[in-house]
């Protein structure tokens, strides 16, 4: 084991002070023992619960071990308290960036531009999530020009209609058909309408009734044609 761990862990035993478990929390740390690191400074913050280095430390602890949530929760309290605590908003930037919370990101990196104008990571942080928000919003905009497209594909939406009656899903057919005759007000397929809703209210064959009316038509016209 470390001599510095083995000295603080000593000076623990002797007299358990908040300010050993944080250099205890550094030295462990620093033999990437992310677990064992967390553990000291959670003893710590226990005895000293107004420490704001102390929470600061444990965030970035937890950061290292991908537990965002419980060093964001550290991370805001810091923030309220002390907000112009640097390591604190970039690491609560990181992690809204991170979680695709791209607005409060920007916000956080701005902020630390305030503060402290001359900071080297922010710019660059800034850049990348102004593109990624430049990114973001214009795949919305294809979403929503694709929805469009589609939306106004009569053809499409009839042929989704007829696939869906013919598998004896009535309810969805009947939901597109009734799109379909709202914006063009179609007798045909208002009657298809009515002809699934009578299907469903009576559990009458609507595809053996089309099947057997086709077939008489057909007799109909070879009679008419002789």
């Amino acid at each position: 084991m470390d001599s510095s761990i083995e000295e603080l862990e000593e000076k623990i035993k002797e007299n358990p002070e908040a300010k050993y478990y944080f250099q205890l929390s550094e030295e462990y740390s620093k033999i990437d023992n992310v677990e064992k690191a967390i553990e000291c400074c959670e003893k710590g913050l226990e005895l000293n619960p107004e420490s704001v280095s102390g929470k600061v430390m444990l965030a970035q602890l937890l950061y290292k071990a991908e537990d965002y949530k419980r060093a964001r929760y550290f991370l805001t309290q810091v923030y309220k308290e002390t907000p112009d605590n640097l390591n604190a908003l970039k690491l609560l930037g990181n992690i809204y960036f991170k979680e695709n919370e791209l607005d409060r990101a920007k916000e956080i990196m701005e902020k630390i531009l305030f503060f402290y104008p001359f900071d080297k990571d922010a710019p660059e942080m800034l850049k990348e999530i102004n593109e990624s928000l430049k990114t973001n919003k214009s795949q919305t905009e294809k979403q929503e020009e694709l929805q469009i497209n589609h939306e106004e594909s009569p053809f499409l939406t009839l042929t989704m209609a007829e696939i869906l009656e013919s598998q004896g899903i009535y309810n969805k057919a009947i939901e597109i058909y009734r799109k379909i005759y709202e914006k063009e007000k179609n007798e045909e397929i208002d009657y298809r309408i009515r002809l699934l809703e009578k299907s469903i209210s009576e559990n009458f064959n609507y595809p053996l009734y089309i099947k057997k009316l086709t077939y008489l038509l057909e007799k109909l016209k070879n009679i008419f044609s002789h």
